[in-house]
């Protein structure tokens, strides 16, 4: 968002001066050699002024270096700045960077902008600042310094003009006031840091003070040096008393803080100790800051006038710019504000004696300090007190209109308070009206109903400012979320302009470092002000090249400016192709901002820097402007630091995107060239061998003619290995390609679902029929495989490639086969068949293919009934999936392309070499429900499966196919029912019935782990297979168990799949969602019984409970408060969104049981009233029986109004959540839901199934359950703490709710 913007400020001669010397350039010595005698021209074309500024020369800009302004005092000497700074209609600038620090810090770069390109002065709080000391840092500020007139605030700067607080006549007064007036003569003292003057000073001046009452300094009294920091002055305390021993009230009697943090810290931390302040212990501190008024009791401090300093500095800094005499003052003394914690009273005790009334003066005297007209409210008094005036309406009117801040509402009620006492006296000015008994009690009413008006005026601005902040606080929190989602420069910069209005800041520019730097420019100082001393010379000053962030309308208005020019269009005012330049060129850093972005017309600016860093890589800064903002300054340099630091971490994300992005593009784009490359040369090498194999295809059988000759045959043979050769070369190409693109991630694969059992009988008969002596090989595999998620073109290509390596084998050269498909595809390709005769080195191979399912996986082997050549013997048989490995030519690319193949499924391919067999072995994973669409599954361990039981649902037999794996793997059968518990099952306890088959003969140990495989027939299904299924499915302990599905299938996954599967007369689901296993467990048992015919289905959290609601609308949803990765609420929304996508706006009510540990709020209980079907209902609170009665009657009700019954019965449960600590009666819960009594009481129990007292008790309990298990408190506490008075009566309630007594409960938790 812009500060502002000046076009047209750059005149024809300077944008060619600017166009011979660039953007930026030296600027000249002072004196008459320059040009302009010493002036410059700014980018943007303002002449700067000399260094000390000429009256009518132009607005002088001075600058703050502090090291904040949103700490205590720093905030009140800003606003000091501020107001003199308006007063005196000059530009302000300020750079809060932070105290110098020896290894340094990043908020110290702000200080390198310190210089004369924009400051014509500056105002250094150079006490904050540490100065001066030894580091590098400090002496490039020093060196920057030099070349500026510059006031130094409460320590001497070398060679420049000082302005100091006294410390010493407030700590004098302060220890004056203990010793004089409470009579405290041990004064312990609580040090500031060592390295900050002030507080060295301060420490310094309490000595003295002590010496002056004759005092001794005792260094038992003294704390170590402690900082500023949160916590600091109780540490001090602690040592004081744990490390020392020292006892408040008879060691000492007294605290003297060096700053109001560290007193208050100390008294929270004596208070804590039960030390009684002020009695046994006076506290008393420095700086009146906010943390003194609101302690408890309020500190007296010493109230130093940071304000008045900041007013000071800005006066004598200009009056040395501008060669006048400079206030006299020097020394700004401070003034002791006393309050109960050094004993004195409140000014509210004292507030009437303070000012007795003068009886003779009159109640206009008594309103005239007051903002209106004093004659006026007395007149009113008059007449109201004389039953016929307007006194309080009056009075309504200029406090609204006059009465804007807390210290006015208590000046208008001590004026008040003394018109009353002199209205109660007989002076001439209390009247005639207040000679009657009469008169004087309407009077006191009077000035009781005026003080209540003041009183709540002054509330509501107390509720006023806190409303402020939670809205400030608030749109500070989206423009936080907006700066995150931030891909860009412009982003950002949008985000800024549209949410800073919101919370008061008039505008900001980014301004981002560039890359290289300028020399830095020094000036000498301003005329009457006093010379710095010689420095050493230091390293070359360099200025670090800088360019403002312009906001995507300044670039498009600086386009069609251009456009304008070239186009010969006449440019308006501020317009033209060069308007812009000096904003968009990069320029001196110092300069902070070109002229041309600054407030137009020569509007008086005040702005706020804030450092940009990432660590300590310094970005840039950003600029805030101040301006208007004087009465919030207190705030205000909290407000710029936390959004400086949200912009540096929205532009730490940006860059983070922005490298992500060009690595992205750039693997793109390289996967693109390589992609490209690949295409190019495959067709250029695929259109040959297509043309050799067209002209070479065998054809007709030539007839006897004058041409046949001896020679025909011999032709023949030729054109037949020409053919077999270009095949051979054709599949070299595609193999090339695949492995290419799986090189580079390309391989894609489109898997689902699929039968494998037509798959390696298509293959098999394929290759089978190309080969010579392929009626010989032989085919074993079951009459039935299950379901594998895999690409059916890319399996057959693995399969292809597997058969003709098996039957080329090892040793034998290459033989014409069936290819993988057709151009640039794994389909079938268009070389081999069945007539093609045998190749080179072929001879008669007998293989064979066969099939076998071994839980987790489906393996298929391909051999041949020869020995392993020595080389694979010898360890060497992974070299045949190795491309252009040596050995039989044509084949080994193939193999390496078939492996790749398979991991891409999850899979595996390996060589066999026992058992005198030699040949290949493929394995595949079979479906699980982790399965993701489209993701490649995990590689699937080997060695057999995990469990012993083989869940099988059938209606009665299993299928052979699933007895003949579980007599293969020695697994136990286990006939699924539906009403099987689910948790036994996958815990492994339940017996397996072996559906009338087992195991192969011989001992049979009992199952102790969960399920090795869960098998189905999906031929036939059923509901009584289904729901045991689709359970098992859900269940998270057997996310990685592998399905067997034998029948036709459908679907990318098994959820899919299961889904395809259901049956259509099936009732709607029930959907559980909890965090906990047990608990999910429990309810779907619990629905089992009170639900019979629907399915359960199961979520551990909310985004899986989503993915179900997706599937299919529930009849009943049971959702926690707050479950793990969302709000419950979120899913009870989004369930009836999709229950209205999916049924129309009338669909039926939805029941919803939403449970809580923690209870719910009046929030809750808004946020349920447009779902009417929703039941709040703590956790626990109803057993299991009353539970699945709870559900029963919220699904069986169909007519939606009987669901508005719930809305009285949360508002009675939430009140009952919040007060069950106290005692509560029925007609407070009746009103808390907006019912009678009797009738909350037939709703509640109808609703629940319990009384308004059964759940307040079972409630109570359940909490004194879950203290009794995590706290060690007394059974007393205990009972106390959730509403119960009377520890026998709690004992006996807890023995008979639960059936134990609380300390039995307690020790068997």
């Amino acid at each position: 968002m812009p500060l502002a913007r000046r076009p047209g400020v750059v005149s024809d001669d300077q944008r060619g001066a600017m166009a011979e010397q660039g953007p930026l350039r030296a600027r000249p010595p002072d004196g008459p050699d320059g040009p302009d005698g010493g002036r410059e021209s700014r980018p943007g074309g303002r002449p700067d002024r000399p260094g000390g500024g000429r009256p009518g020369e132009g607005r002088l800009t001075i600058g703050l270096v502090t090291a904040n302004i949103h700490l205590g005092v720093g905030a009140t000497l800003w606003s000091g700045l501020l107001a003199a700074a308006e007063r005196n209609d000059v530009n302000l600038v300020c750079l809060p960077g932070g105290p110098l620090r020896p290894g340094g810090a990043p908020r110290n770069a702000l200080y390198e902008l310190i210089g004369p390109d924009r400051l014509d002065g500056v105002i250094c709080w150079t006490s904050t600042l540490g100065l001066p000391a030894a580091s590098d840092r400090a002496e490039r500020l020093a060196r920057r310094l030099d070349g500026l007139p510059v006031v130094s605030l409460n320590r001497g700067l070398d060679g420049h003009e000082t302005l100091l607080l006294d410390n010493h006549a407030g700590m004098r007064d302060a220890v004056g006031h203990l010793v004089g007036h409470h009579g405290r003569r041990r004064l312990a003292c609580i040090r500031g840091p060592l390295a900050n003057p002030v507080s060295l000073d301060r420490y310094r001046a309490y000595a003295h003070a002590l010496a002056r009452h004759r005092l001794r300094l005792d260094r038992s009294l003294v704390s170590a040096a402690v900082d500023f920091g949160s916590g600091a002055g109780a540490s001090a305390m602690r040592v004081l008393l744990d490390i020392r021993g020292l006892r408040p009230g008879r060691d000492f009697d007294a605290v003297v803080a060096c700053s109001d943090v560290l007193a208050a810290d100390a008294l929270r931390f004596l208070t804590g100790r039960g030390v009684r302040v002020p009695e046994d212990v006076a506290v008393i501190s420095f700086n009146d800051s906010p943390e003194a008024r609101l302690s408890d009791p309020p500190l007296t401090s010493v109230a130093l006038p940071f304000a008045e300093l900041g007013e000071l500095a800005v006066d004598t800094l200009l009056a040395r710019l501008r060669g006048t005499r400079p206030p006299a003052r020097s020394v700004v003394p401070g003034t002791l504000v006393t309050r109960r914690s050094c004993g004195c009273p409140s000014p509210l005790v004292t507030q009437e004696t303070d000012t007795p009334p003068d009886p003779g003066a009159p109640l206009a005297r008594v309103f005239a300090g007051l903002p209106g007209a004093g004659p006026e409210l007395a007149a009113a008094l008059r007449a109201d007190s004389a039953l016929g005036g307007g006194f309080l309406p009056l009075l309504e009117r200029l406090i609204g209109s006059e009465v804007r801040t807390p210290e006015d509402a208590a000046a208008w009620d001590g004026a008040l308070l003394r018109a009353r006492a002199l209205v109660a006296g007989t002076g001439p000015g209390a009247g005639a009206a207040t000679a009657t008994a009469t008169g004087a009690a309407r009077a006191e009413r009077l000035f009781g109903q005026a003080r209540l008006m003041v009183a709540d005026k002054s509330r509501r601005l107390l509720e006023g400012e806190r409303w402020a902040e939670e809205q400030e606080s608030r749109r500070l929190r989206e423009l936080g979320t907006a700066l995150t989602t931030a891909v860009d420069i412009d982003a950002l910069t949008g985000a800024l302009s549209r949410h800073l209005p919101y919370i008061g800041v008039n505008g900001c520019r980014l301004v981002l470092y560039e890359d290289g730097a300028f020399p830095f420019r020094a000036v000498r100082a301003a005329p009457g002000a006093p010379s710095a001393p010689a420095r050493p010379a230091g390293p070359p000053e360099a200025s670090r090249a800088a360019r403002a962030v312009l906001t995507r309308e300044e670039l498009e208005a600086s386009r069609a400016a251009r456009a304008g020019a070239a186009s010969g269009a006449v440019p308006g005012p501020g317009s033209g192709p060069d308007a812009a330049v000096p904003a968009q060129a990069p320029y001196r850093a110092e300069l902070l901002l070109p002229d041309v972005l600054l407030p137009p017309d020569g509007r008086r600016y005040t702005l706020v820097a804030e450092p940009l860093h990432i660590g300590d890589e310094q970005l840039g800064f950003a600029l805030f402007d101040a301006g208007g903002r004087r009465h919030s300054a207190h705030r205000d340099g909290a407000l710029y630091r936390a959004l400086g630091d949200q912009i540096s971490a929205a532009l730490k994300g940006i860059r983070l995107f922005d490298e992500v992005r060009r690595a992205r593009d750039a693997a793109e784009q390289a996967n693109r060239l390589k992609t490209r490359l690949l295409d190019n040369a495959t067709d250029e090498l695929r259109t040959p061998v297509e043309a050799i194999l067209h002209h070479t295809r065998p054809g007709p059988a030539p007839s006897p003619g004058p041409r046949s000759g001896p020679d025909t045959p011999g032709a023949a043979d030729a054109l037949r290995t020409a053919h077999e050769h270009a095949g051979r070369l054709l599949r070299l190409i595609d193999d090339l390609l695949d492995l290419s693109r799986s090189e580079i991630d390309a391989l894609d694969l489109s898997r689902h679902l699929l039968d494998p059992r037509p798959l390696l009988a298509e293959a098999f008969d394929t290759v089978a029929r190309a080969r010579p002596g392929g009626d010989g090989w032989r085919l074993r595999l079951p009459g039935r495989l299950p379901a594998v998620s895999a690409d059916g073109p890319r399996l057959r290509q693995i399969l292809l490639n597997l058969l003709n390596a098996a039957a080329d084998g090892p040793g034998d050269g290459p033989a014409d086969g069936p290819a993988d498909g057709p151009a640039g595809g794994p389909g079938p390709r268009s070389v081999g068949g069945p007539g093609s005769g045998p190749g080179p080195g072929s001879g008669t191979v007998r293989l064979t293919l066969e099939a076998e399912v071994r839980p987790p996986l489906l393996r298929v082997l391909i051999t041949r009934p020869d020995p392993a050549p020595p080389a694979a013997e010898a360890g060497g048989a992974e070299d045949l999936f190795q491309p252009f490995a040596s050995g039989a030519p044509g084949m080994r690319l193939g193999l390496a392309i078939a492996r790749r193949l398979a991991v891409l499924h999850g899979g595996s391919v390996t060589a066999r070499t026992d058992g005198g067999r030699y040949g290949f072995r493929l394995e595949l994973p079979l479906p699980t429900p982790a399965d993701a669409p489209g993701a490649v599954p995990a590689p699937v361990p080997g060695g057999g499966p995990d469990g012993r039981t083989l869940l099988v649902a059938a209606a009665g037999t299993p299928p052979r196919e699933i007895a003949a794996i579980a007599r293969r793997c020695g697994l136990h059968p286990r006939r699924l029912h539906p009403d099987d518990d689910i948790a036994s099952l996958v815990a492994g306890h339940a017996p397996g019935d072996g559906g009338g088959s087992g195991p192969a003969p011989g001992p049979t140990p009992a199952p102790a782990l969960g399920p090795a495989a869960v098998a189905w027939d999906t031929g036939r299904t059923r509901p009584q297979e289904w729901s045991p299924v689709q359970r098992l499915h859900d269940h998270p302990a057997l996310r990685h168990t592998p399905f067997l599905l034998y029948g036709p299938v459908s679907g990318r996954d098994l959820a899919q799949a299961l889904h395809a599967l259901r049956p259509p007369g099936l009732a709607d689901p029930v959907v559980v969602v909890d965090g906990d296993a047990a608990s999910r467990e429990r309810f779907r048992r619990l629905l089992g019984g009170a639900l019979p015919g629907h399915p359960v289905r199961t979520a551990a959290d909310g985004t899986a409970a989503l993915a179900l609601l997706a599937e299919d609308v529930p009849c009943l949803l049971v959702v926690p408060r707050e479950p793990a990765d969302m709000d419950g609420f979120d899913i009870v929304e989004r369930m009836y969104e999709i229950a209205s996508q999916d049924r129309g706006p009338e669909q039926p009510v939805i029941p919803v049981l939403m449970l809580s540990d923690r209870g719910f709020t009046h929030d809750d209980v808004r946020r349920a009233e447009p779902h009417p079907g929703l039941m709040l209902l703590g956790r626990d609170i109803l057993t299991e029986e009353e539970t699945a009665g709870l559900l029963t009657r919220m699904t069986r009700r169909g007519d939606p109004g009987a669901h508005r019954a719930h809305t009285p019965v949360r508002h009675a449960l939430a009140y009952i959540e919040r007060h069950y600590r106290h005692p509560l009666s029925r007609r407070q819960m009746a009103r808390a839901a907006g019912v009678s009594e009797n009738h909350l009481g037939r709703l509640f129990h109808r609703e629940i199934g319990l009384t308004l007292w059964d759940y307040l008790t079972r409630l109570r309990i359940q909490r004194a359950k879950e203290r009794l298990r995590q706290s060690d408190d007394s059974v007393q506490t205990i009972a106390r703490a959730v509403g119960f008075h009377d520890r026998a009566y709690f004992s006996r309630v807890f023995r008979k709710v639960t059936g134990v007594a609380p300390h039995v409960y307690r020790e068997a938790s």
